[in-house]
């Protein structure tokens, strides 16, 4: 019986050590992992708003397509995490787009979109320093484009509630008149 009780009392004592070391480690390098984290999922957003210095997060009511919202506290701009679809595909067209202080885009990156793997550079050149009008020679002669356009709209619709700055003639007559 005393042999049996030693067992428990070193077993629990080796728990107890083991524990104790565990919890230090954590301690320890929780900070470290949180930083990079953090890092690693900025850095997407740093590659659409390359000046940015810090982000914060954005929260209220977003249209579905709009996943995050960040926003540069360098002043920079905003940056967006979507997610639209297409009417002829079962694959989410996932991107980063990131919009500065003037209403134009700064970088739009395809993230995830079967049917864009060879363009998605094309496209993501398309919208390159457009407004939310996305004219000038943004055509919606495909199906593709059409759904960057829609999901690239729902973030137009959302950063003017939180950017400083309002809407062009152009943009609000094209919101009464729109041609697609």
């Amino acid at each position: 019986m005393m042999k049996h009780l030693k067992s428990v009392i070193s077993l629990t004592a080796i728990c107890g050590v083991v524990a104790v070391l565990l919890a230090m480690t954590n301690y320890i390098t929780a900070p470290v992992i949180e930083k990079n984290d953090v890092a690693a999922a900025n850095g997407a957003y740093m590659v659409v708003l390359p000046d940015a210095t810090t982000f914060e997060d954005v929260t209220g009511e977003f249209p579905a397509s709009v996943l995050e919202m960040k926003k540069d506290l360098g002043g920079t701009g905003f940056a967006f995490k979507l997610q639209g679809s297409s009417s002829y595909s079962q694959s989410p067209l996932q991107m980063i787009l990131g919009i500065d202080n003037t209403g134009k885009i700064t970088k739009l990156v395809i993230t995830n979109y079967a049917e864009t793997k060879g363009d998605a550079a094309t496209f993501e050149a398309l919208f390159a320093g457009k407004d939310a009008t996305m004219s000038d020679n943004v055509a919606s002669v495909t199906f593709t484009t059409n759904a960057i356009k829609d999901t690239i709209k729902a973030a137009y619709d959302v950063f003017y509630e939180y950017a400083d700055i309002e809407k062009s003639d152009e943009q609000i007559i094209q919101e009464l008149c729109p041609t697609t």
